[in-house]
């Protein structure tokens, strides 16, 4: 099954938090729902891409778990020196190969994130992603998906396996 990548925008970091807990709880409920994982993301007041995931703190420079995973994606699609530096070769390659937004998408995403907006990351196969994103409404976010290519879904993969 293909993956989505689910980047939904909220107002500040409390309500992505919120939603982010909402959605795990969400998971949890339904047994026709699977997120692979599921990162609150937000630019510190150093200009670095910081992911967290209940009960834990993780940022790209750390290891290869979930939040990191997310982080990783999410940088893809903001790009540029936001990005913090990704350790070892599986998440390098993820980093590597974006997801095809467009130079003027990334500038739109990297903006909301800088002026002090919060975003949710969601991993998910291809056949959830409109009713994630529709929970994602509900919650009060602002969903884009993104599909996730073979290649880098690959690599996800096999970060996933080595975490």
């Amino acid at each position: 099954m293909a993956k989505q990548l689910i980047f939904a925008l909220f107002p500040d970091e409390a309500a992505a938090k919120t939603a982010a807990d909402a959605l795990q709880a969400w998971d949890k409920a339904e047994t026709h729902i699977s997120l692979d994982q599921v990162g609150v993301l937000t630019i510190d007041k150093n200009g670095k891409l910081k992911s967290s995931i209940p009960g834990r703190v993780a940022t790209a420079a750390k290891g290869a778990g979930a939040g990191v995973i997310i982080t990783v994606l999410v940088g893809t699609l903001i790009g540029g020196p936001l990005f913090l530096p990704v350790a070892g070769g599986v998440l390098g390659a993820i980093s590597g190969k974006g997801l095809g937004l467009s130079a003027e998408d990334r500038a739109r995403l990297t903006g909301e994130l800088t002026g002090g907006k919060a975003a949710v990351g969601i991993l998910t196969g291809d056949l959830q992603a409109a009713e994630v994103s529709a929970k994602v409404v509900e919650l009060g976010g602002v969903p884009e998906t993104h599909a996730v290519p073979a290649d880098v879904e690959a690599d996800i993969d096999a970060a996933t396996a080595a975490a």
